[in-house]
């Protein structure tokens, strides 16, 4: 074989999502690459002759590995259909992909938490008590969205009530009130507002007897 040809072979892609969540699943060379070759293979069918022509690993070694990526539920088989319409059963990686997808997810619920704790030190303008620390994650925990939270700080702040029982006040008379959002919320004081002025626009002045 020529450069022209090796430098015609394909090419696999790896994505560094893989690379990280193969090392933490300490996963063997073999697995890693029998993982990354189905992830770039043009189709799923599980084809011994084209892993070994494409990756260089033994028929032993491929065996091995895929009924350790089967027994780590990381891949599964799935049906398909190739271009003429013939069923067939292929490898599918979803398993895979859900496990880093789950990381992802992960490190976006850590990385809000965090910002929801530096956005409550900032209005506070002081740093947070552990205690306070406690309140915050109780309030995420019983299901309170970030955005209502925020908005029970803001509302706290607004009245000069910097402390943690009030913020818990409002939320629970929010969630007694059925609000979801802060657009509820604000509808609410739309609704109030407009009330108020119907009742104004409606009383009868000119019947109104002073005493």
């Amino acid at each position: 074989m020529n450069i022209t040809d090796i430098l015609k072979e394909k090419k696999f892609i790896v994505g560094k999502h893989l690379i990280q969540k193969s090392m933490e699943l300490k996963l063997s060379m073999e697995e890693f690459l029998l993982l990354l070759y189905f992830e770039n293979a043009d189709n799923s069918i599980f084809d011994i002759d084209l892993i070994k022509k494409n990756m260089g690993i033994s028929e032993e070694n491929i065996m091995d590995s895929f009924n350790k990526l089967m027994s780590k539920k990381l891949i599964s088989f799935e049906t398909g259909k190739d271009s003429e319409g013939r069923i067939y059963d292929g490898i599918c990686l979803d398993n895979f992909y859900n496990l880093i997808n789950a990381e992802i997810e992960n490190e976006k619920k850590i990385k809000n938490t965090d910002n929801i704790f530096t956005q409550f030190e900032n209005e506070f303008a002081r740093t947070l008590s552990p205690s306070e620390y406690e309140y915050i994650n109780r309030f995420l925990e019983i299901g309170f969205s970030e955005e209502l939270i925020l908005g029970a700080l803001k509302e706290a702040v607004y009245n000069g009530a910097t402390n943690m029982r009030y913020i818990d006040t409002v939320l629970h008379e929010w969630k007694r009130k059925g609000y979801k959002n802060m657009d509820d919320v604000k509808n609410n004081l739309i609704k109030k507002e407009t009330e108020k002025e119907d009742e104004i626009f409606d009383f009868d002045w000119l019947n109104d007897d002073e005493e």
